[in-house]
């Protein structure tokens, strides 16, 4: 083939490509402007039995230390996601990040549209594993966190941000670790 047919057929693709991405095929994600805030509508966590007064339980020895955390954004369609271990119920760098990964409708691996679900267990050795959104945190060791012995008043924290990290709210439910 001549390099100018072989320079027009890269253009062709290139530009059905764009076409496609931007609206003019009928499989192309609707994205939203990375910039739009988002917005946590709701936030739970499910301990490993049931809450006592609004705490949720995190007791390895109980369910085998089996507990979920659910939440619900709108706004932006793609966002990422934290949740960690906290004292209290702002996410910052003292926290422990149990569970990060990008969600949204761009992204097609993950489990997490605008309602998303973490499975977690807790054991005996302080480990806290979760069905991470993409691995990035496989396992984590409360050990540090938990010197001062257990039970434990903490909270986990979720936070979703935007691509552009300008909307970042957080949401936060009490928990003990026992």
């Amino acid at each position: 083939m001549k390099p100018c047919a072989t320079l027009f057929r890269i253009l062709t693709l290139a530009m059905t490509a764009v076409v496609t991405a931007c609206g003019g095929g009928s499989s192309s994600p609707s994205v939203s402007n990375p910039n739009d805030p988002v917005t946590i509508q709701s936030y739970t966590v499910t301990g490993t039995s049931a809450a006592v007064n609004g705490v949720a339980p995190i007791n390895p020895g109980v369910n085998n230390g089996q507990f979920s955390a659910i939440w619900t954004v709108t706004g932006n369609t793609i966002y990422t996601v934290r949740i960690a271990v906290s004292t209290d119920t702002i996410y910052d760098g003292n926290d422990i990040d149990i569970v990060n990964g990008g969600c949204g409708k761009a992204n097609v691996a993950d489990n997490c549209h605008t309602t998303g679900t973490v499975n977690c267990t807790f054991n005996n050795a302080n480990i806290i594993a979760c069905s991470d959104l993409v691995a990035a945190f496989p396992t984590r060791d409360l050990s540090f966190f938990l010197s001062g012995g257990v039970p434990m008043n903490a909270y986990l924290v979720v936070r979703a941000c935007n691509p552009l990290l300008t909307s970042c709210p957080t949401a936060a439910v009490p928990i003990q670790i026992q």
